[in-house]
């Protein structure tokens, strides 16, 4: 009897115990990432296609141009358009610090608590563009920043309306307080800009212009 009673004891103390670990592994899971749950996976790739000549590295690098205003959304709001820019596939509106941990700080961004939008588990986004009726170059970006609270690497890949691969950027940011700008200033003929990673992300402060 004593015997049964210790088995019993001891099991139940190492399902409390079992249970406080999947306890601890699970927030501490959530404590490592922006949005505390990340999806990963592997990156599209831009193999063949020429690097952007004028790469822009930070918001004071912008030409003259016009940000999208992304707080008329509601967080966890669906998205798939704003103005004249569309979103492929849908995006959800979130913001820093209400439903995004962490961003850049200036000068490496224009604010450190932007209204963004979230790819909700998908490794990539297509952003379409609006015409641009002014001869010249377009410039088209956006502030990055990973889920997960470490560096990973995205790439901005600019196609003409056929799907013509015009040419790439590429930056490696850090999902802690990392953000930082992706864009370039590229053909007037860009029709559309795909931003991917290895891991899901968040975009804000996007930016169109035609200097």
């Amino acid at each position: 009897m004593r015997n049964s009673k210790f088995l019993v004891a001891l099991g139940a103390a190492g399902a409390l115990a079992g249970a406080s670990l999947v306890g601890a592994t699970t927030a501490s899971a959530a404590t490592g990432s922006n949005s505390g749950a990340v999806a990963r996976g592997v990156a599209p790739k831009a193999d063949g296609v020429q690097a952007c000549v004028n790469q822009i590295m930070s918001p004071d690098e912008y030409p003259k141009t016009r940000e999208l205003d992304l707080s008329v959304f509601d967080d966890f709001t669906p998205v798939d358009k704003r103005g004249k820019v569309r979103f492929s596939p849908t995006m959800e509106k979130r913001s820093v610090p209400n439903s995004w941990a962490t961003w850049g700080s200036p000068p490496d961004t224009e604010t450190s608590t932007p209204n963004i939008l979230f790819t909700g588990g998908d490794l990539s986004v297509t952003l379409t563009l609006p015409k641009v009726d002014k001869p010249g170059k377009r410039v088209v970006g956006a502030e990055v920043e990973p889920d997960p609270f470490e560096v990973h690497t995205f790439t901005g890949v600019y196609a003409t309306k056929s799907g013509k691969k015009i040419c790439s950027i590429t930056r490696d940011v850090d999902g802690n307080a990392g953000a930082r700008v992706l864009a370039a200033e590229v053909t007037k003929k860009a029709k559309t800009m795909t931003i991917s990673s290895d891991a899901d992300f968040s975009i804000g402060a996007i930016h169109l212009g035609n200097p």
